[in-house]
Formats: C-alpha cells, structure tokens, sequence
C-alpha cells in the first residue's frame, strides 16, 4: 500500500542476506528546480529493520513526534563540543574549564564512537584504559595512565555529558549514570587526597622576614590574613579595592563566595596600599602583577601557582596554594571570631538557620572580627588545620533540613494515614537516599508537590509509610502494552484500511 507524500517510505532491500532488510526513508525537506518549477523531495534514511513490523512502528512512532535524526549519529567528540558550548559559559572561572578538559583527555579511545551505541562497559574500558602521553615534564612521551582522582572527575563528566544527552533526545538511556566507581577506585581516590597542612608560627615568621626579599611573599601573606581562594586572589581588580573602607570586594565559586566583601586586616593593609601602587605605575586593573612575566603582566591562577611554589622552594616549605586559606580559617577560629563572620570572609555557606537567613553582620562588625586575629597563633603549638570541607558543610545543612522533612513528614502522614503518634524525642534515626530521576521529571512532580505544600522528600516519605502499613505498593502498575497495538498504531492502520476501502 502506497502511503502519502510526505509520510516517508518502507521498502525492502533485495538481494543478499540481511539481518535488518526493511528500509525506512523520511522526507525532511523539499527542493526546487527553478528550471522546471517542480518541488522535489529530500530524503534521509531513518533506519533499517528485522520485519516489516518494526519498520512501520519506528516510521509512525517518528511521524507521531518527529525528531532531529542527525543527532543519532552524532559521535562522543561532537557531544563533548555541543555540551561544553553550552556548560563552560556556567561555570565561575578557566580552572573548571580546565579541570573538565584535562578529563576529556582520556577519553580519547571513545571520540568517534556514536554517543547512541556507547554503553556501560565502554565508559567502564575508558575508566581502566584511558591514558595520555605528557609532551614535557619527566614524563615526556610516556603514557600515562589516569589517577583515582582524574577517574572521579571523568565519571563527573560522563554523567553530565550524557544528562545532556538525555535532554535533547539524543539517548533514551543515560548509561552513565547506571554504574558507580569500583571500591577499590573510590578508595585509591581517598588515599590519594593529600592531608592539609597550615602554616606554622615559625613558617609565618619566616615569610614575615623575606618580605622584601623574595617577590611574591606579600601575595602569600595576603592570602593568609584575608582567606581568599588563589584563583580569587590572582584576579582581585583595582575598583574592587577600598582603601577608605578598608575592604576587598569579589569572589568565586559559590553562591556564598560571590560578591562578598572582606575586610583588610590591619597587617597587610601596607602591603596592598604597596601593590594598588604597583599597578597603577603599570596600568594594569588587577591588584596583583609581575611586570617580569613573560606572557603579560596580570596573573591566572596558573601563573600564581607557579610564583607560590618559587616562594616555597626558596623557603623550605611544602604548601600547597589553598592551605594559605586553611591558615586563616585557623587562625580566625584561634581567636575566636564568630563562626558566622568566619563562614561569610571565607564565602561559605552559614550551616545554622537562623544565622544565615535572619542575621546579617554589619561591615563594622566584620572589621572588628578580622581584627581579632593576631600576627601568630595565640598558642605555643600550632593548632590542628581547621578544615572547612565542603561536603562536611553541606553534610551539616542537610542534616539540620532533615529534621525539619522528619516532623513535616510525619505530620502529614499522621494526618493523611493514621500513622501512630510520636512525640519528637522518639523521631526514628534518619539515613540519606540518593535517587537517580530523570531532570524534567523532577521538576515536573516537585511543581506538583509544592502546589500541595509539600516536598519531594516529604512525598517519598509518605509513599514508603503507606507501602510499610499495606505491605504492597498502593496503587495499581501495568506493564507498557505491546507498542504495535497502541492506541495510536491502531487507529493509525484504520485510518490506512478505511482510505484503501473507500478507493476501492
């Protein structure tokens, strides 16, 4: 039976054996002779199929919501291009953009694999078998394999390559997120992580006593007595610097870490005042230069890196750039600045409620709070490093909100399924579920819940009390019918019997 212009074709390739022999064409445009006026059409394969069968259910399924055919052949390096257009512009500076890159490295062994037949083992292979060869360093044209840690970035990536995947169509199944790190990487991954290490009274004398004899001491010392990030510090610009004020003015990262203002400590005023001169002379914007540099003279977080490890060798130290950071949280909880300043200097997030929504310091009391803190650690032993950790942080928001989704919980389900009273003192003990959903349906059902005044935690509560109280799932499910004799097939192939009937 002849189907309409338009509607694409199904035919079956003649000769040889095939294993899929039904051919399926669609039209996607029209093209014009301007010689003759005629309109033409212009085809492209959509597939090839075992029966005739599965050949009309893909062409109708396809007619039913048309789709973008050419993203199912786009290949994992045409991905990684899409996706990065659209992410890096999201992210807070070049260090996460490089993060990301250094990862798609290793991922070379996958590039021109269609994203639409990659599967868990391939991105598992990648994991194992990704290596890269270094074109300098020690290791110059040796293969290197990936690190616990760079694996843990690569399945990061993996993960939001394919959501992204996901949410254009270009995959039915994200298979990035069906499997985990193996335990032993994960492990590798932890061991891996380097102890923090904060500077000790002696090392901070010593950086005191070189300050005019090795550059790039007053940027170390900067960052020890204000607690910005490197990659914040190598880009502090000069309208962001009020001397009048007192304070520095930027930020990165976090929603907490942006715009937030920071108060110069009365030891390190002289050397900023020192360097806002220094770039002036040079007519640059940012605080902190190297007139000496041989590509320009403002810093990335690169270029810092490098001129505080010089400082480090110099002096004898091992630190790392961040840990000048990790001092001054020490420090300040050494002279007991409110925890609240501490977090909002350092731009973290406040854990305690009430602090972070109904309190807000004035600029005074965050220059009377900095000015707490002493050239020296108050004790004759360096304290333990105060480890401001971000996931131990969000860790400690979540647990608060938790208490808070218990009672909510339990009250509703109290309500709405008659579950047994308890007081609050008697709430069970609570654990964290991670739950793998599709975006759109999340912000879909969240929508909905939030419409009934509740959370999708609150709602995943209740569903769980009333499966525990009827010990079986509380509402009916079906498994999906045969797609030939949906709804939609079949009025589809009625619609085609009734046209064949009326002409004849």
């Amino acid at each position: 039976m002849r189907r309409a212009n338009g509607t694409g074709m199904i035919f079956k390739i003649k000769g040889g054996s095939r294993r899929k022999p039904w051919r399926v064409r669609i039209t996607v445009g029209w093209e014009l002779n301007e010689l003759t006026g005629k309109s033409k059409q212009i085809v492209k394969t959509l597939g090839y199929y075992a029966t005739r069968r599965e050949a009309e259910m893909a062409l109708n399924e396809y007619l039913e919501e048309p789709y973008n055919i050419s993203n199912k052949d786009i290949t994992f390096s045409e991905l990684y291009e899409k996706w990065s257009d659209s992410y890096f512009p999201t992210l807070s500076g070049v260090s996460s953009e490089r993060t990301i890159t250094s990862a798609y490295r290793y991922m070379h062994p996958i590039y021109n694999m269609k994203v639409r037949d990659i599967r868990v083992r391939h991105l598992e292979g990648c994991l194992q078998d990704g290596y890269v060869i270094p074109d300098r360093g020690k290791e110059k044209g040796k293969k290197r394999y990936a690190s616990a840690c760079t694996k843990g970035r690569m399945k990061s990536v993996f993960n939001l390559m394919f959501d992204y995947a996901l949410r254009y169509d270009i995959i039915k199944t994200n298979y990035a997120r069906n499997f985990e790190l193996d335990r032993e990487t994960a492990k590798q991954k932890h061991r891996d992580q380097k102890p923090i290490s904060i500077f000790t009274n002696d090392e901070l004398r010593l950086l005191w006593e070189n300050l005019d004899k090795i550059k790039f001491v007053d940027m170390i010392l900067v960052g020890i007595y204000s607690g910005w990030r490197p990659q914040e510090l190598s880009i502090l610009k000069l309208e962001d610097i009020d001397l009048e004020n007192n304070t520095f003015f930027g930020g990165l990262k976090t929603e907490a870490g942006k715009n937030r203002y920071v108060p110069i400590h009365p030891l390190i005023r002289e050397l900023v005042i020192r360097r806002y001169e220094d770039a002036v002379e040079v007519n640059s914007k940012f605080l902190f230069n190297d007139p000496e540099g041989q590509r320009g003279t403002t810093l990335t977080y690169d270029k810092y890196r490098n001129r505080f490890n010089k400082v480090m060798i110099r002096l004898g130290m091992t630190h790392r750039p961040h840990e000048t950071r990790h001092t001054f949280s020490t420090l300040a909880k050494a002279y007991n600045m409110r925890d609240n300043v501490r977090r909002l200097i350092i731009g973290h997030s406040i854990v305690d409620f009430t602090d972070r929504v109904y309190t807000h310091p004035l600029l005074e009391e965050l220059q009377s709070e900095m000015g707490k803190i002493g050239k020296w650690y108050p004790y004759g032993v360096t304290p333990e490093p105060v480890v401001d950790d971000k996931i131990v942080e969000k860790a400690a928001i979540h647990k608060e909100n938790i208490q808070e989704c218990k009672k909510i919980a339990l009250q509703k389900s109290k309500i709405q399924y008659g579950v047994s009273r308890r007081e609050e003192g008697d709430l069970m003990a609570q654990t964290i579920v991670n739950i793998c959903m599709d975006t759109e349906l999340k912000e879909s059902v969240e929508e909905i819940f939030r419409k009934m005044g509740m959370s999708l935690t609150t709602a995943i509560t209740i569903f769980c009390t009333k499966v525990v109280q009827e010990r079986r799932i509380p509402f009916e499910i079906i498994a999906d019918p045969d797609p030939f004799y949906s709804e939609s097939n079949i009025r589809y192939l009625e619609k085609k019997m009734q046209d064949y009937k009326e002409r004849r």
